[in-house]
């Protein structure tokens, strides 16, 4: 069933805060980047429209991002086939089980990264900084947002 109410209970607002914090993003990072992108979309996802998930926690976020980020630039020195995505998928899902910092768009931004060179350390940081500003969009906005699914 459909929800057709959507302008009542916060999903319209949610979802167009959601798109309006990818815009700049997608900008920053440039058509070169769609698949970096393409996990922070999904991120922004979790966190707006799953709030009160353990997922959707600004420690899950920020070090699952950085799993990510290290375990597929360095599964990108190997270079055999799909080895490297098989690598950096399984030991982001690994050590985020781990270290309990449980974030699935994580395991896109490691695959995203796993068939190309180690990620530039301006693109790194830029990710990052884009991921502490979901943060803390998540934290301020905890008495407004509310699950939408």
């Amino acid at each position: 069933s459909f929800d057709l109410k959507f302008w009542k209970n916060h999903t319209l607002s949610q979802s167009l805060l959601g798109a309006l914090l990818l815009a700049p993003i997608i900008l920053i990072f440039e058509e070169q980047n769609l698949l970096i992108v393409a996990s922070l979309g999904s991120t922004i996802f979790v966190v707006l429209a799953i709030p009160s998930s353990k997922s959707a926690r600004a420690r899950n976020v920020l070090i699952g991002h950085f799993i990510g980020l290290s375990v597929g630039s360095l599964s990108s020195l190997i270079t055999v086939a799909i080895i490297p995505a098989v690598i950096a998928v399984g030991a982001t899902m690994l050590l985020m089980i781990i270290t309990k910092t449980a974030h699935a768009p994580a395991t896109g931004t490691a695959l995203a990264l796993s068939g190309s060179a180690i990620i530039p350390f301006e693109l790194a940081a830029g990710f990052l900084i884009v991921l502490v500003l979901i943060a803390i969009i998540h934290h301020l906005g905890k008495p407004y947002l509310r699950d939408l699914v």
